[in-house]
């Protein structure tokens, strides 16, 4: 049953797989034509910063779509709430750990290939690394220990530490988990309480003041009521769908 569903939501799998995969390909086209036409002497490694961020979001939004809309559907169709939120969770697992591995093998593949594509397009005969504020020279690409400033190309990697690609994705589609359920029970009301929280978590720092959030025990205990917070609308998400109402 779960293979059927998936076969189903073949769609949302092309999504989350061709967004990522299409963003990486438009991302090193522009710097393939920045170096060339501009004849710059560094570039950047943001695959692995931008594509898990997109992977978290493309992933809250098909989340949304699968326990919004799939989940009721199931139960339309005769499920029980158990085996219709299994099923759907079953999905959104799968598509999970697709877009985990499409993210990640995008980002290998950046670490792997533009280097060597950048020094073909740029002409230059060495590389090196941007780390810290200091330039690492890389003896893979024959450079001396001896770097002389101009004679290398300079690679800036912002690529983010590993647990960082399995923690958005699963943020997302827990996120997606709160939407779709505050969503299904409170219908209008829901979503511009939502858009509150959203407006109040983006422009809350200004409206306070930068050190106030940043400096202290003050961002130490906001993290803390912000994960209480998450956990709590989690649990009662998952509690609402176990006793949804079937609408017709």
């Amino acid at each position: 049953m779960l293979k059927k569903a998936i076969a189903l939501n073949l769609d949302d799998l092309c999504l989350i797989l061709g967004v990522p995969a299409g963003l990486f390909l438009l991302t090193h086209l522009i710097t393939a034509g920045v170096l060339v036409f501009f004849h710059a002497d560094s570039s950047l490694m943001i695959s692995g910063a931008l594509l898990p961020v997109c992977s978290g979001i493309l992933m809250a939004i098909v989340t949304v779509a699968h326990v919004g809309i799939s989940f009721f559907h199931f139960l339309r169709f005769g499920q029980t709430r158990q085996r219709a939120l299994a099923q759907s969770m079953g999905i959104i697992a799968f598509e999970g750990g697709c877009s985990l591995a499409v993210t990640a093998l995008l980002t290998a593949l950046e670490h792997w290939v533009a280097p060597r594509l950048w020094l073909l397009l740029t002409g230059y005969p060495a590389l090196a690394w941007g780390v810290d504020g200091m330039v690492v020279p890389d003896p893979a690409f024959g450079v001396s220990s001896a770097l002389q400033p101009g004679s290398a190309l300079l690679i800036e990697d912002f690529t983010m530490d590993w647990w960082w690609f399995p923690l958005l994705i699963l943020g997302g589609i827990l996120i997606g988990i709160i939407i779709s359920a505050i969503t299904a029970r409170f219908g209008s009301r829901g979503g511009w309480a939502l858009w509150c929280t959203w407006m109040l978590f983006c422009f809350g720092p200004q409206l306070l003041g930068t050190q106030a959030i940043l400096v202290g025990d003050f961002l130490l205990w906001t993290g803390v009521v912000v994960c209480i917070t998450g956990l709590a609308a989690l649990i009662w998400s998952f509690c609402f769908l176990l006793h949804a109402p079937v609408k017709n």
